[in-house]
């Protein structure tokens, strides 16, 4: 009997010192997956910021209200003539359908 319990042991010792041993180097593994996740997802953060500041910056140096006013006031300015032509391209081609009735047609 003596045989069997130290044999038993010996598995008992083994398995556990390898299992340990995975579970040891597994860990070590997600310890390093994470350590590279941070600083990856640090470097696209910092990336992200920075972006956000220059486009902000950007936003703050060009004043988009006072632009989107003059832009406004320049579409309402050039309004005028576009309806001018509108009306007279829809003269044009309302005298050139009544020319066109008046050629016969096959």
């Amino acid at each position: 009997m003596s045989l069997f319990f130290w044999a038993s042991l010996i598995v008992l010792v083994v398995t556990s010192i390898g299992g340990i041993t995975l579970t040891v180097v597994r860990a070590i593994g997600l310890v390093r997956t994470f350590k590279a996740f941070g600083r990856v997802a640090a470097a696209g953060t910092d990336r992200i910021l920075n972006a956000t500041a220059t486009m902000e910056q950007r936003l703050q140096d060009n004043a988009p209200a006072d632009g989107l006013a003059r832009s406004t006031a320049e579409l309402q300015r050039s309004l005028g003539p576009a309806r001018v032509l509108l009306r007279e391209i829809r003269r044009l081609r309302a005298t050139a359908g009544g020319l066109r009735a008046l050629v016969p047609r096959k």
